[in-house]
């Protein structure tokens, strides 16, 4: 009788969704889309949208950069760089916690900064922060690679 009733119990589990793995995978989806926005945003220099999905205090970095910027002094590079290109492969995403994820990406560049070309590949990891419902940057860091 007892095998029996491990038997049942072991079948029911089966058929019982995980509440992780759904919530993981609508996460995962918001967070797809709120990457997407963001970089629909930089395309269009869409500074409104680009404020309203990273934190106040949103950090990048990256080889554009004389250092650390904040999001105004990076949005202020914006008329100094002209991009002919810029594609990213699929991210990696892993969530750290339910309100924090990581992303990993490479990068294709074309295109100059004051005139000078930029570096053709990158290879980029970005911080999301989940407030208020719905994620929002924290951080990019951008690394040149070689050509």
């Amino acid at each position: 009788m007892l095998r029996f009733v491990f038997l049942i119990l072991a079948i029911v589990s089966l058929h019982v969704p995980v509440a992780g793995w759904a919530d993981e995978a609508s996460e995962r989806a918001a967070l797809k889309a709120a990457m997407d926005r963001l970089g629909q945003a930089f395309v269009a220099e869409d500074v409104a949208e680009i404020k309203a999905l990273v934190t106040p205090d949103h950090v990048a970095i990256g080889p554009t950069y004389d250092g650390p910027v904040s999001i105004d002094e990076q949005l202020a590079v914006f008329p100094r760089i002209k991009l002919t290109e810029w594609t990213a492969t699929e991210p990696e995403i892993a969530f750290l916690s339910d309100t924090v994820a990581i992303s990993r990406f490479g990068i294709s560049i074309s295109g100059t900064m004051d005139g000078a070309p930029l570096h053709s590949r990158a290879y980029a990891t970005e911080i999301w922060i989940k407030r208020d419902g719905e994620w929002l940057q924290q951080l990019y860091q951008e690394t040149a690679l070689e050509r």
